[in-house]
């Protein structure tokens, strides 16, 4: 059984829903031989120093997210993508504690599959690289007219440039990725994220 960090005790204290439901998905992570940390202000689980698994919680459900969840086979059925776009993690959606108590063998039977990725050195393979033809041309024309701000736009990580990508071509009329483009110019000089 692995040790209990207080900082999940005191996260769990704060909790105003879900919180018998991570309570006992807590008490079969712990089963698992993994190490209890915070981060980004919710209950992290790590095996070889490497987060596997995170619990969260919505307005309509609690999560189990694997962070690795693609890799994951999921017999089951069981895992769920939180967008889209999104490519390593899947999760599961928890309503009741009951159905937590219904599926702990096949909480299990994941997280042992994600040790195991673990254990074999498995990596989720790094994103293509964005294409020059992936770039909307409004945001071409901006880099012509302003090179720091292509050069700034460049500076960005792989995952950014691509959510930038995604969101300014998300719009259909040329208009509108103009004023996305201006509205997060700033943002991309200082390296931060769309908000």
């Amino acid at each position: 059984m692995s040790e209990k960090n207080w900082k999940i005790d005191d996260y769990m204290d704060t909790l105003l829903i879900w919180k018998p439901e991570l309570m006992l998905l807590r008490e079969i992570l712990l089963t698992q031989d993994l190490i209890e940390e915070r981060k980004w202000g919710q209950p992290c689980y790590l095996y070889k120093n490497t987060i596997i698994v995170a619990l969260g919680t919505f307005k309509k459900h609690a999560t189990l997210s694997f962070f690795k969840g693609a890799l994951l086979k999921d017999p089951y059925h069981l895992l769920a993508s939180p967008g889209k776009n999104s490519r390593h993690t899947k999760y599961f959606k928890f309503t009741s504690v009951d159905q937590i108590k219904e599926h702990r063998e096949h909480i299990i039977s994941y997280l042992t599959e994600a040790k195991s990725l673990e254990d074999k050195g498995i990596k989720i393979a790094p994103p293509k690289e964005i294409k020059i033809e992936d770039y909307p041309q409004e945001l071409l024309d901006y880099f012509h007219e302003l090179p720091d701000f292509k050069e700034a736009f460049q500076n960005l990580t792989p995952g950014r440039r691509r959510a930038y990508i995604m969101f300014f071509n998300a719009a259909k009329q040329s208009k509108t990725k103009i004023a996305r483009i201006e509205k997060y110019m700033d943002h991309i000089f200082e390296k931060k994220r769309i908000k």
